[in-house]
């Protein structure tokens, strides 16, 4: 009767073992952003495939042609392409630490295989000590930054050294402030805390940035804030919120004109 019991109690628990049903990879990953740019009337949609089976991100469609696909190379680099229809084709290589997942170097990546250095970051005691930034040319390029101060795991200020667009030296002080309460989940844009944040060449309005797609990666690009920004330097932020507690808009407000809306973001998740 025993053997019986127990033979019954197996059989019980295989059956609800086989009835639990399959996790979810892409639950609360980010499907689409949908980006009006108020002051010319223009807006650009961004969607974004994952391998179902890991959650990875692959690919990323700009207004549904393929902008950006992603290679997970090995445990410790990554390679993101870049299809422009005007720029044509980039290649950027992402080295990272295995364990920490900090980026250490991005460089751009050539049709010969030569590469270019456009980001390096320098780390102590798992804190960012300083970033280089390639930037752009004749605009705000060769920027160096350092003194980074940290409060409750955000970056409130760091100085910068580079040369601005007359290739002049020059020289500037980051505030940055945050909203309490508001966590920040790694899964949207504008949480960067880089001078220049769009890498690609030549776009510089782009919000699918390299620092964003190594985050939606689960790589930390420098820093990752704990709270939302509130505001970085001239530009404001406001978030709102749909009912699974997951930012599906924001608004972005840039000088010369703080009331005026300049950028709007709709976000969709899986």
């Amino acid at each position: 009767m025993k053997k019986i019991c127990y033979s019954l109690f197996f059989v019980f628990i295989a059956c609800k073992q086989d009835n639990i049903p399959p996790v979810n990879k892409l639950t609360g990953k980010v499907k689409s952003i949908h980006i009006e740019n108020i002051p010319t009337d223009y807006a650009t949609d961004y969607t974004f495939q994952y391998d179902a089976s890991n959650g990875n991100l692959i690919s990323i469609k700009k207004d549904s042609a393929v902008y950006v696909t992603i290679e997970h190379e090995t445990d410790s680099t990554q390679i993101i392409h870049r299809y422009d229809p005007y720029l044509g084709h980039e290649k950027y290589l992402i080295l990272y630490n295995p364990a920490s997942k900090f980026v250490r170097f991005v460089n751009r990546v050539f049709d010969d295989s030569s590469t270019f250095e456009t980001h390096h970051f320098s780390y102590f005691n798992n804190r960012l000590d300083s970033l280089y930034e390639f930037g752009v040319p004749f605009l705000q390029d060769q920027i160096n930054s350092y003194d980074f101060i940290f409060l409750d795991n955000n970056c409130v200020s760091y100085n910068s050294d580079y040369f601005d667009r007359l290739v002049n030296p020059a020289n500037s002080h980051t505030s940055l402030e945050y909203y309490n309460g508001l966590i920040n989940q790694r899964n949207i844009p504008l949480q960067s805390i880089f001078q220049i944040d769009f890498a690609y060449s030549g776009n510089i309005i782009d919000a699918i940035s390299l620092s964003y797609i190594s985050q939606l990666c689960g790589l930390t690009p420098g820093h990752v804030n704990n709270n939302l920004l509130r505001t970085f330097g001239p530009n404001r932020y406001n978030y709102h919120y749909n009912t699974d507690s997951l930012v599906n808009e924001i608004k972005h407000y840039a000088l010369p004109d703080t009331v005026s809306l300049y950028r709007n973001y709709l976000i969709d998740y899986y």
